[in-house]
């Protein structure tokens, strides 16, 4: 259902996937994106697994301030608990991304790998669950007023939206590897 969540898929009815209409559903429920209204969802918090060896990563849209502090807050807990954690900025304007997340007026993308695909891992389930719990306490802390204190500086990795393609042959299939120190 990942990148369905564009206004123009969101508008588009001629298609029949599955995950084309179960987006319409959460989009209806969260947002709707784009309405005259503000959105229903104050915060939506999305959920990935990837084969890519990237620790946990927390993904967040445009300029949100909200989800960048709450992501401060539950990587700084969870990196005192031996967690690897990063927060990878997509410089995309909400209403032009394709993620769920940007259906609610603030969110943010949890992402974690390396995972076989069809693979569910105990621990790290345990690790996501744990940056829930991290992420719904600084919200709750932030609506009463007083959120708790976030670290002054961090590293933010930028989405370039650039994709580089591994070297393949006529049909398709590799062939070569991207070095290590890449």
């Amino acid at each position: 259902m990942n990148r369905e969540f564009t206004l123009e898929r969101l508008k588009d009815y001629t298609r029949p996937s599955y995950e084309a209409n179960r987006a319409k559903v959460v989009d209806a429920l969260l947002g709707p994106k784009g309405g005259s209204s503000p959105p229903l969802a104050d915060f939506a918090i999305d959920f990935h697994s990837t084969t890519t060896s990237m620790g946990m990563t927390f993904i967040m849209e445009g300029d949100d301030r909200l989800a960048l502090r709450a992501s401060c807050h539950a990587i700084a807990e969870l990196e005192k608990e031996g967690v690897k954690c990063a927060i990878l900025w997509n410089d995309q304007p909400r209403m032009e991304s394709p993620h769920l997340c940007s259906s609610a007026a603030s969110g943010l993308m949890i992402e974690v790998g390396a995972i076989a695909q069809g693979l569910v891992r105990a621990d790290t389930a345990s690790k996501v669950e744990r940056a829930t719990h991290l992420i719904l306490d600084y919200l709750d802390a932030h609506n009463q007023g007083s959120p708790p204190p976030v670290p002054e500086t961090t590293s933010v990795y930028r989405d370039l939206l650039v994709k580089i393609p591994c070297p393949s042959d006529d049909d398709g299939l590799p062939t070569g590897a991207f070095h290590p120190a890449l």
